[in-house]
């Protein structure tokens, strides 16, 4: 990702965060067998795991009104 790509997502993102909406954003990532492990869940011990940290492709970002209950 670039520095202008990046300044551009974060516009977006404060844009929406103004409007107070909640920002979403959706990716995937082609992964193959085994990758981090037999489920995809290395390190074990972390929230975040490797797999989801790397080579994700952009889809969109949204904003959502997310109403105080």
């Amino acid at each position: 990702m670039t520095d202008a790509t990046k300044m551009s997502l974060d516009a977006v993102i404060n844009d929406y965060a103004k409007q107070a909406l909640r920002t979403i954003t959706l990716a995937y990532k082609d992964i193959i067998p085994g990758e981090c492990g037999q489920s995809h869940e290395l390190p074990l011990q972390e929230e975040v795991k490797d797999i989801e940290k790397s080579g994700l492709t952009l889809i969109c970002i949204f904003g959502i009104m997310d109403i105080v209950r």
